[in-house]
Parts: C-alpha cells; sequence; structure tokens
C-alpha cells in the first residue's frame, strides 16, 4: 500500500496491528478443527441412534461446510482485516488505511493534535503494544493494538514539534488598533 505524500512529506512510519490480536483466531482455528474433527469422527460410530444413523450422510456433508463457514468468519476474516489495514505516521499527517476490495483512508492532521495519551492493558504491557489516544478539537481518536506505542507517541511528539509555525504574534507590535468613536474619529 502506497500512499500519496505532498512534495515536503515523508513517511516516519508504517506499521499495523500488533500481531498478538491474531491470537484469538489462531486458537478458534485450533478449536474449530479439533471439533470438526471430533463431529465427523463421532458420526463414523455404529452405536449410534437410529435417527441419527439415518442423516449421518446429510451430516457429513453439513458439518464440514458449517466449519468452512466459522473458519472463514472467524478466522479468516480477522487475518485479512488485519493485513490490510495499516497505519503511516508522516512528518504532517496520521493516515490509517482499511480495506480489501474497497479501501478507506482516514488522515489526521497533526497539526490538529492537542494531546496524546497511551493506554496498555495488562496482556498488552508484555509485548509493548498498546492504544494511542490523540486528543483533539473534535474529540479523541484512538489508534489500538500499535506495537512499541510509547516509541510511536515518542515520534508523533517530534513530528509535531517539527511542524512549521505559521506566522503569528512574537511579542514585537505589528500594528495598534485604533479606538475610534462612531464616526471614525480616533
Amino acid at each position: 500500500m502506497r500512499l500519496r505524500l505532498a512534495e515536503d512529506e515523508w513517511v516516519i512510519v508504517k506499521t499495523r496491528a500488533h500481531r498478538r490480536v491474531l491470537n484469538r483466531p489462531a486458537v478458534v482455528f485450533v478449536l474449530l478443527a479439533g471439533l470438526t474433527a471430533f463431529a465427523l469422527g463421532v458420526l463414523t460410530r455404529d452405536d449410534l441412534p437410529k435417527a441419527v444413523l439415518e442423516t449421518v450422510p446429510l451430516l457429513q456433508v453439513v458439518v464440514p461446510i458449517v466449519a468452512a463457514v466459522l473458519l472463514l468468519a472467524w478466522c479468516v476474516v480477522p487475518l485479512v482485516r488485519w493485513r490490510r489495514t495499516v497505519v503511516f505516521l508522516t512528518n504532517r499527517r496520521i493516515v490509517v488505511r482499511r480495506g480489501v476490495a474497497a479501501k478507506n483512508q482516514w488522515e489526521l492532521p497533526l497539526a490538529f493534535v492537542r494531546t496524546l495519551k497511551t493506554s496498555q492493558k495488562l496482556l498488552e504491557r508484555g509485548s509493548g503494544s498498546g492504544a494511542l489516544v490523540l486528543d483533539t478539537s473534535n474529540g479523541a481518536v484512538r489508534l489500538p493494538h500499535l506495537p512499541r506505542v510509547e516509541r510511536v507517541r515518542d515520534l508523533v511528539v517530534t513530528a509535531i514539534e517539527r511542524l512549521p509555525r505559521p506566522m503569528g504574534f512574537d511579542g514585537v507590535e505589528i500594528g495598534t488598533e485604533e479606538r475610534l468613536d462612531g464616526i471614525g474619529h480616533g
């Protein structure tokens, strides 16, 4: 996934959610495979009730189909979603891209960020992952499961500090406003 950059813009970090978010789909995959094999093994037994024995050929087709649908929904979709979601930090903005067929892109200029926070749950601390919370004037934006979240926060702070500052009041009187009465006299 290439990101279109402005002339004076460059990518500081390109990352995706920490791989620990794939732990649940991996466990579900193992359990689903085991349960499907067990169910198909039970269906080969001869001591099943007569009503079940009559439906064994149908069940031997239905059980793998149901397992495949559950595998797709609970394992493959989260894997593809993880793989196709990328977070970019440039020297000007944060960009989150999602999607396989249709792509969604979300951008936040760094100039809009007021405060930064990190949050780590107990299990995230061991892997160094966590959530980066960016407070803006429109509310908080949360980027969950970022690897090395403290390092990403430091890079965001550095990028914000290096943003070009607009010309503003620097303590020198540029001009004074005269108080005028209703008819334009000072």
